[in-house]
């Protein structure tokens, strides 16, 4: 049997291009896990994370219903990547989530061919900010982007507001390539499953603009009337991107942070993603409640 050394040794006897891989991933493993360990110092309690979706995921290890917890309106299968979580104190737990969702936004960022200084000007806007800060999951959703449309499905419908938009592109899409049936099959056992463990828990997102309604920001029949628009404009180009723009307008409900995925569509014009979002951030700071 050959020593350990010596498979070490035929490990290291590479191509050049191998090594530098190698090399490279070992590089941005090490700097992604000195950032994870500085974000644990830093970073203050992500309210979203560490009251909404930790609590709902230990409710559902226990037996129990996740929709027990506070404000928890998601799929139930949004919480699986919260399991893991459950292992790590809150700091680590933070500290990781906000990680995986920086490594998230600027996937799809450049999967969309993004600029540099677009890509900084969307990492930097209140809303991308917002989120990540909060510990909310809308990179969840958007990760949905970055799969093949059978296993993205389920997670853009995570939050219709982000992905909505994106979903019923996908489905207009497969129905026209003859793949629907094959697209739908995985959201549908999912949710099959979610009903028989859960009853019918999409109920909850009935009330769900009246119970926040202090974070509701979503527009009356106009917003949802160009909202309308939008997605038609998106269907006939067939273009994700546009689609990411709609939803947020068709939601009848849309909290603040939602709307980076507008963000992240907007990137194709620097531009103007400059200007929103530097007149958000006016808007923001000069309307900021006194303490």
């Amino acid at each position: 049997m050959r020593s350990y050394l010596e498979r070490f040794d035929d490990w290291l006897d590479v191509p050049r291009d191998v090594a530098h891989r190698r090399a490279t991933f070992f590089l941005a493993a090490a700097l992604i896990g000195s950032i994870v360990a500085l974000l644990t110092l830093i970073l203050p309690t992500a309210h979203d994370l560490e009251r909404i979706f930790l609590p709902a995921a230990r409710a559902m290890v226990a037996g129990g219903s996740p929709y027990d917890a506070m404000s928890f309106y998601n799929p139930p299968w949004a919480l699986l990547p919260t399991l893991p979580l459950l292992l790590l104190p809150a700091e680590g737990a933070r500290a990781l989530w906000f990680s995986i969702g920086v490594l998230v936004y600027v996937a799809v960022l450049r999967k969309y061919e993004a600029e540099p200084w677009a890509l900084a000007g969307v990492m930097l806007s209140a809303p991308v900010l917002y989120t990540l800060f909060m510990g909310n999951n809308d990179w969840l959703c958007l990760l949905g982007l970055l799969l093949p449309p059978e296993w993205g499905l389920p997670l853009l419908i995570i939050k219709p507001q982000v992905g909505g938009g994106v979903a019923l592109l996908w489905l207009w899409r497969a129905y026209r390539e003859n793949r629907l049936i094959e697209t739908l099959l995985p959201v549908c056992v999912l949710l099959f499953l979610s009903f028989a463990l859960y009853g019918p828990w999409y109920l909850s997102w009935v009330d769900l603009p009246s119970r926040s309604w202090r974070w509701n920001i979503a527009g009356g029949w106009f917003s949802h009337l160009v909202g309308g628009l939008i997605l038609f404009v998106a269907l006939r180009r067939d273009e994700d991107r546009i689609a990411l723009v709609g939803a947020p307008l068709l939601s009848p409900y849309l909290a603040g942070g939602s709307i980076g995925g507008a963000f992240i569509a907007a990137a194709k014009w620097p531009f103007w993603t400059t200007v929103c979002n530097v007149l958000l951030w006016v808007i923001l700071l000069t309307n900021r409640s006194p303490t």
